[in-house]
């Protein structure tokens, strides 16, 4: 007799063993279906579902249907089933999936799918051939779906379809001389999702990953998660302040400009050259983050995500302090940039430190911004103007003074 696959055994197994994982997976519907011949998440008149077929799940180990559990809730919560996809869809299809499985142990995923630094197989196991598939086999873990996407994009007209099959992705254009390796799991649908769907959708994936982040922090349960992930976690969640609005607030009176020449538009009633000007104003903020030893690891991320939310905006100087400012460990955030949450120090906490760096530079900063949970003293005044942004946990009354403060926990506009 046939071995039947029963998904809620699986998902109490993974209750048990991954509950962070288990918060998420329990609040999305599971839909079996044969018309897939693998597996796939979409959204449907604002239903989150995860599609299975049990005849290919029967033949998987029990770690590979948790790693698969794992493979298309990433999907969800990087927004790949919310956005708009990406032309050609069948390129995005594989690069969504080599950065989803860069993240999950390999051990976890059946063979069938695509890995950076593997070739991948057919059905029967066969390495597949090919320009794009020899590319896929060069790739380094660990990169974006945007990066995989580039780099593919380079082979995609030239390749033969990884053996000259033609074959692509499942349900996205298979048999149609598709180019690219077969991927694990369909994506299809995800480009059928109205506009209203698909902002509604993404707020509720928001909501449902914050909640499962600080159920794990609350209680340590993070299971096998590794540190990376749970820092890239905090960083999606982590839109609670709206930084254009604080910009525009905290720094707006305060901004200086820098003046270019140009040349002014050609006037019929005057013919010849007149010379112009433009300015280009700017805001120069030092944003100070405590590092003492009362900021939790998970706080420190908190605040290293909301920080990754104000490069979008605009560059600053980033101060690491605890009693004093870490000089050798000033720099310039350039905008746009993203840098990796890293404590410099560990010790006690004093507010003066980051104020007299600011007052000792007169001239070269136009605000300051500590970001802190508020433990300690009120600090002597500033020069210029100070405000405060305040971890969860934490209390600003006593340090804050008159200053703006922001709470953490207080959502905020989400800026996208």
């Amino acid at each position: 007799m046939a071995r039947e696959f029963d998904i809620d055994y699986h998902a109490v197994q993974l209750m048990f063993a991954e509950p962070f994982w288990s918060a998420i997976c329990r609040r999305i519907s599971k839909v079996e279906t044969r018309k897939l011949p693998t597996a796939g998440v979409t959204v449907e008149d604002g239903d989150l579902r995860m599609y299975y077929n049990p005849d290919w799940f029967k033949e998987l180990e029990g770690k590979q249907v948790l790693g698969v559990f794992k493979h298309e809730l990433m999907h969800l919560f990087y927004d790949h089933c919310t956005s708009r996809k990406r032309d050609p869809h069948h390129i995005w299809n594989i690069a969504t999936d080599l950065a989803i499985n860069s993240l999950i142990p390999r051990e976890e995923l059946p063979a069938q799918g695509v890995f950076p630094g593997e070739h991948p197989v057919d059905k029967e196991g066969n390495p597949q051939s090919g320009a794009m598939a020899d590319l896929i086999a060069s790739f380094e873990p660990g990169k974006s779906a945007d990066w995989y996407f580039g780099e593919l994009m380079k082979v995609a007209e030239e390749d033969d379809g990884c053996g000259g099959d033609g074959r692509g992705q499942p349900g996205d254009g298979e048999g149609q001389g598709q180019p690219g390796p077969t991927t694990m799991d369909d994506h299809d649908g995800w480009d059928k999702i109205t506009d209203m769907d698909r902002d509604l959708t993404k707020g509720k994936v928001r909501q449902l990953v914050k909640d499962a982040v600080n159920q794990a922090d609350s209680n340590n349960a993070w299971g096998s998660v590794p540190q990376e992930l749970r820092e890239e976690l905090r960083k999606l969640i982590s839109n609670q302040v709206n930084w254009r609005q604080l910009l525009r607030q905290f720094v707006g009176l305060s901004r200086r400009s820098d003046r270019t020449t140009s040349i002014k538009r050609r006037n019929r009633k005057y013919p010849l050259i007149h010379p112009g000007t433009k300015r280009k104003y700017h805001a120069n903020i030092a944003v100070a983050v405590d590092m003492s030893g009362s900021v939790s690891d998970a706080d420190l991320e908190l605040l290293y995500g909301e920080l990754d939310g104000l490069a979008k905006r605009t560059t600053f100087t980033f101060l690491p302090f605890d009693t004093e400012v870490d000089k050798e460990n000033v720099f310039v955030w350039q905008k746009g940039k993203s840098v990796p949450a890293k404590r410099f120090r560990c010790g006690g906490t004093s507010f003066d430190a980051p104020v007299r760096y600011v007052n000792e530079r007169k001239g070269e900063f136009d605000g300051l911004l500590i970001l802190t949970d508020g433990y300690a003293p009120k600090p002597e005044p500033c020069k210029v103007r100070t405000g405060w942004i305040i971890t969860p946990q934490g209390d600003g009354t006593s340090a804050t003074g008159n200053s703006p403060v922001i709470p953490l926990q207080v959502k905020a506009e989400s800026l996208g």
